[in-house]
């Protein structure tokens, strides 16, 4: 029996940054706590085009930039997304990736959403994309957040802070089992509602 596919998404636009380090911590919870294979997707490092007509159209940058990131999505089973808080708003990066995600990849598929603030904030970032960040995707976030807040100093060398390690634990569990949990569901879900979805 294949082994469960979670997808760590990075939505920093910087490299090395905090949430970066956070993505990788999470990461590492999730191999060696739940046996999963990780797949980390760093928007940063990805250098991911600018959703455009031209993709549905299915000329160059998508087929070579797009195609096997969208092949890789939709072979993960759940998700965790890692993302700070930029003005109280979510990145750029992050806003065009569910843009991008148009043909399903994240349909239906549960997610865990992490807020990362170098101050007290991260509140907005959760409202924000519980709001809007399921528009289209479909993807079903789990009820249960996470918002790491000062994290320069909550992040050490040796982990998270003790104060957050309860409610991130609580967080990837509650995630394992949604996604082993809905995976019937939404084959059944895409099965009756084939190209339904997306559109």
């Amino acid at each position: 029996m294949p082994r469960m596919q979670i997808g760590v998404v990075c939505g920093s636009g910087r490299v090395n940054s905090q949430s970066r380090r956070l993505a990788d911590y999470v990461a590492q919870q999730l191999v060696m706590d739940y046996g999963v294979e990780v797949h980390l997707f760093d928007l940063a490092e990805m250098a991911l085009p600018a959703w455009n007509a031209e993709k549905e159209l299915l000329h160059e940058p998508w087929p070579s930039k797009w195609t096997p990131v969208s092949t890789q999505l939709a072979g993960v089973q759940g998700f965790v997304f890692v993302v700070p808080e930029w003005g109280g708003m979510a990145p750029p990066l992050v806003k065009n990736f569910f843009l991008l995600c148009e043909q399903n990849e994240l349909a239906h598929k549960p997610a865990l959403l992490i807020a990362v603030s170098d101050g007290e904030g991260g509140g907005h970032l959760i409202a924000e994309l519980r709001l809007s960040g399921y528009k289209n995707t479909y993807i079903a976030w789990i009820p249960i957040h996470v918002i790491i807040r000062q994290v320069t100093q909550t992040l050490s060398d040796l982990g998270l802070r003790q104060d957050y390690l309860s409610r991130l634990n609580d967080g990837v569990r509650c995630l394992v089992l949604y996604a082993q949990a809905l995976a019937s569901v939404r084959q059944r879900i895409l099965e009756k509602h084939e190209n339904a979805f997306g559109q």
